[in-house]
């Protein structure tokens, strides 16, 4: 939408389920965030109106931008903390707006003081993947888009299930995935898969304790979730454990 200044900006991307895809350096939050893209001058949203609508077309929330924030040439990230509204707090993130962006089926729409509009209808959203006019994508705050995709890839399943094997010197892992052609990529040591990790060619063993983490990947579909198991093999130290039972809590993290 071109603005009454010598500008276009519109809705370049939107992550309204950032569970832990990026986080905000200053707060260490993981916002809702919308991403502007300005061919122009810089555009102010003071005094904009933001409205976000449910499928149906009803307004599940709506407000007033009561304070600048200023929309710069290039891509920036507009975040959604849900608590109240802030001034920039990075060189990528111009603001933020105290309300949530909702992951269900609707419409974001900013009508600037101009009477100009930016708006973007979206489907049910994902965790951690982003969404433009092209369809479901990898995020990529305050950068260009990456290969947008309209399908994603089921996510991997173990048939050998995560658990305890004591008593087992070594445990057979088995992926499939319910597309018989995709290519599933895993590691063993909590890391995310990328195509670059090991390629799934059939079952392996495994000796000692390891986490397996897979990802599946198809030809015009977007990556697959992370699938995430912790097998747990006998300790070498169980004796020294006296018979008693410990609880045992399993974490993977990037």
């Amino acid at each position: 939408v071109s603005l009454g200044v010598s500008a276009t900006v519109k809705i370049n991307e939107i992550m309204p389920c950032n569970i832990s895809a990026y986080m905000d350096g200053n707060t260490y939050d993981f916002p809702s965030w919308v991403e502007f893209y300005n061919d122009g001058d810089p555009v102010d949203l003071k005094g904009a109106t933001v409205t976000a609508y449910k499928s149906s077309g009803k307004v599940d929330w709506t407000g007033v931008f009561q304070e600048s924030h200023k929309i710069p040439t290039g891509y920036s990230i507009l975040a959604f903390y849900g608590d109240v509204e802030a001034k920039p707090s990075s060189s990528t993130i111009l603001g933020s707006y105290p309300k949530s962006l909702e992951y269900k089926a609707g419409k974001l729409e900013f009508v600037f003081a101009d009477g100009s509009i930016v708006s973007l209808s979206h489907p049910q959203q994902l965790p951690n993947v982003s969404y433009s006019v092209d369809g479901f994508m990898e995020p990529t705050p305050g950068k260009k888009n990456t290969t947008a995709y309209k399908t994603r890839v089921p996510a991997p399943k173990f048939k050998t299930n995560p658990g305890f094997y004591f008593g087992e010197e070594a445990k057979k892992i088995e992926l499939v995935c319910d597309i018989d052609t995709a290519k599933i990529y895993y590691t063993t040591d909590g890391s995310t898969p990328t195509e670059e990790s090991k390629l799934y060619e059939g079952p392996f063993e495994i000796h000692t304790n390891h986490p397996i983490r897979a990802k599946a990947y198809v030809d015009g579909q977007l990556a697959s979730d992370v699938l995430t198991g912790t097998f747990i093999m006998e300790s070498p130290y169980k004796d020294h454990c006296k018979g008693e039972d410990l609880p045992v809590v399993c974490i993977c993290t990037d």
